[in-house]
């Protein structure tokens, strides 16, 4: 126990043990969501940038629930949609809502009886046949939108899945085999191969629910994406593992077929950074991407968002999607769960996929480079170092702003490195470390001045009382005094007259005690060490009845 508190007592001992606690905790928890907020301030003082010119969005927002009713609507109405849209031959479509379940199911097999018992009759009115080609239309909208993808050429569906951080065990989950041509046959993880010993593992977003579109319309569509819907939306995974299997991001197969190019075209091996076309995708170790967010002006949003309705009537000019990235989807508040960006502002899925899309094409996202965590252990330990061998070397008032100084410095180039680099190192548990590491040790420097000076006046008054004694005779007292007190040259110099004294009282013993006393603080001071063997010698001499009493004795008084 005695060790364990003298060690206490050490800044080196204390700064190696923060250093060690933190590079194991940095990567953790709180520590993880305070660098994700130093993130986002810093992704809000960053430059606005324009978003990417061919990036639109064609909306289900009110108005257009206004007028086509509630959602979700026949799927004839986003088949006309695309057929409108295709007219014009953007560079590729994309439907953010999912489509996981067939339409109208029962509908289809009431109509189809229906339609047998009708075809008994020779002869149908104009308007029945007219009503019956409508319902038809309506419920026969899977064929109806898978007609039209089949005619639009490069169409993107949405994947929804669910996320999860332990995948389940047991075998492996499969993907139904009209999904599994939309799999990346070009990406494989094989552990840190090819990054180094030591490095850490790649942890890549793992699905544990899928919901796939329905087959007749996936076949007809260009390719399939998975889409997530956070609440926080910081940074979004461009490609997620399903079992055995790798898959895109919704976002990244919409970049990639405005480029003319598949998933052939997308790599990692060995748990590379994925690449397009041999062009690096800037994601972190994870396969995560950190997409700049477009400023909105006079609230409007950065992109140009048309309402669907406007599209379906005439509204919009059919050329303007022309060479476009169109991205079809739910706006509407009251039907999609809202995303915080790090900016503040609370969008839907259908415009955050927009901002990582632009992202992507303009390559301006932010990096979060695979050295980033040596980075943050080495920096950790910088201020370690600081804590154990330089902090204690100042006084209070200088320590604290030279910690201010170097958590100043930490921030700032935090945010320098965002500002003017578009890199992202999470430097926060390195600050909070130092203030953490700041307050102990500042406070146990306090505690030690404060327990310093109550020692030194405490010594102070030993030695006055100390002298008062020994002037009065008592020496035993005295000498109980002068050992309380801190020992100095002119402490020495009293006991060592305190010493005479016994001697001229012939009290050798006590006088061998007193000149020891000095002796184990200086040995050199005056003829201390001569003193203790002259008394040890005189005290032995009167013990054993050797000393002759009319002989001269020990010259034992200078």
């Amino acid at each position: 126990m005695s060790s364990i508190k003298i060690l206490l007592r050490r800044d080196w001992f204390i700064g190696l043990v923060m250093t060690i606690l933190f590079l194991g905790l940095a990567e953790t928890g709180w520590f993880t969501a305070l660098d994700r907020q130093a993130y986002n301030f810093g992704v809000r003082f960053s430059a606005s940038t324009e978003p990417h010119e061919d990036v639109v969005v064609v909306a289900i927002d009110d108005k257009s629930l206004q007028s086509l009713g509630a959602w979700p609507w026949s799927r004839d109405i986003l088949a006309r949609t695309t057929r409108l849209l295709t007219i014009a031959k953007p560079s590729v479509v994309g439907f953010t809502m999912p489509f996981d379940t067939p339409q109208y199911e029962a509908g289809k097999s009431s109509l189809a009886q229906l339609r047998a018992i009708l075809s008994k009759e020779k002869k149908l009115s104009r308007r029945v046949n007219k009503a019956l080609g409508k319902t038809e239309s309506t419920l026969l909208g899977d064929e109806s939108l898978a007609g039209s993808f089949k005619s639009g050429g490069r169409i993107v569906l949405a994947m929804p899945y669910i996320p999860t951080e332990n995948p389940p065990a047991g075998l492996s989950a499969s993907l139904p085999r009209h999904i599994q041509k939309f799999t990346l046959p070009r990406v494989s993880v094989n552990g840190n191969a090819g990054r180094g010993f030591g490095w850490p593992t790649p942890k890549i977003m793992r699905a544990s629910e899928l919901f796939p579109p329905i087959e007749i319309l996936a076949r007809q569509s260009g390719a399939v994406g998975v889409i997530s819907n956070v609440e926080r939306f910081n940074n979004e995974p461009l490609i997620v593992r399903y079992g055995s299997d790798f898959l895109p991001s919704f976002a990244l197969m919409l970049a990639t077929r405005s480029k003319g190019m598949s998933m052939e075209h997308i790599e990692s091996r060995a748990s590379t950074s994925p690449m397009l076309g041999g062009k690096d995708l800037g994601t972190d170790i994870n396969f995560n991407i950190y997409p700049r967010f477009y400023e909105d002006r006079n609230g409007k949003s950065a992109f140009k968002v048309y309402s669907l309705i406007d599209v379906l009537d005439g509204s919009v000019a059919h050329s303007i999607f022309e060479d476009k990235i169109v991205i079809v989807g739910l706006t509407s508040p009251r039907l999609t769960q809202p995303r915080l960006t790090p900016v503040g502002q609370m969008i839907s899925p259908t415009l955050a996929t927009a901002h990582t899309v632009s992202s992507l094409l303009n390559n301006e996202q932010y990096l979060l480079p695979d050295w980033a965590v040596w980075a943050q252990r080495g920096l950790i330990v910088v201020i370690g170092l600081y804590l154990m061998f330089v902090l204690g070397r100042f006084r209070a008032n200088t320590a604290f702003f030279l910690s201010l100084f170097v958590v100043l410095m930490i921030c700032n180039a935090h945010f320098l490195l965002m500002s003017s680099q578009a890199i992202w190192l999470p430097m926060m548990s390195a600050v909070v470390m130092l203030i953490i590491g700041h307050l102990i040790l500042g406070a146990r420097q306090s505690v030690n001045a404060r327990l310093s000076q109550a020692r030194s006046e405490l010594s102070i008054a030993n030695r006055l009382l100390g002298q008062s004694l020994h002037a009065q005779g008592n020496l035993d007292q005295a000498f109980v005094k002068y050992r309380s007190c801190d020992v100095d040259e002119p402490l020495l110099s009293q006991v060592y007259s305190l010493g005479l004294d016994y001697e001229r009282k012939r009290q050798f013993n006590k006088a061998a005690a007193v000149f020891k006393f000095v002796h184990e603080h200086n040995d050199k001071f005056n003829d201390v060490s001569e003193r203790i063997q002259q008394n040890e010698n005189a005290a032995n001499a009167v013990v054993l009845g050797s000393r002759d009493p009319t002989g001269p004795g020990p010259n034992l008084i200078s």
